[in-house]
């Protein structure tokens, strides 16, 4: 007979198979396994995080800076005012918004070394993300561009 040990989520209370396919596995958790189901885990990390975004957006922006490029606030401030506040392609500020608020100007980093290059408007940065950073295809898009305005 094939009976699986049962585990009573302390979250929602409901009952399941005391599996990873029900709950994160956890090294120090009883059973190896987290107290919480995944779905009560999901909605308590989604609405935790997000409230936390919500009142500390300078340091959200720091953290992940941080996580992503291994840059500090301090060094994208300097990069940032290095640029006078303007797209390292463009020139031109930042006007995209997000939830009423003007974005951050995009970090743009080679991909493949990850060598921070400067700072770009969101434009810039899904101009170069586009095309793959393929300096062929925009060579191309600008003949094509300066045969047409001809």
């Amino acid at each position: 007979m094939n009976s699986l040990l049962m585990k009573r989520c302390t979250k929602c209370g409901k009952e399941f198979p005391a599996t990873t396919e029900y709950f994160y596995a956890l090294k120090t958790g009883k059973y190896g396994i987290t107290s919480w189901c995944k779905s009560c885990q999901s909605k308590y990390s989604v609405n935790r995080v997000r409230s936390w975004r919500k009142e500390n957006p300078g340091q959200y922006k720091g953290h992940l800076l941080k996580y992503k490029f291994g840059l500090s606030i301090e060094e994208y401030t300097r990069m940032f005012n290095k640029q006078n506040g303007k797209c390292a392609i463009c020139g031109k500020e930042e006007t995209e918004r997000y939830k009423g608020r003007i974005k951050f100007l995009a970090v743009d980093h080679n991909h493949k070394t990850g060598q921070i290059r400067g700072l770009l408007c969101h434009n810039c940065n899904r101009l170069l993300g586009l095309s793959y950073e393929s300096q062929e295809t925009l060579m191309r898009a600008a003949k094509y561009l300066e045969e047409w305005n001809a």
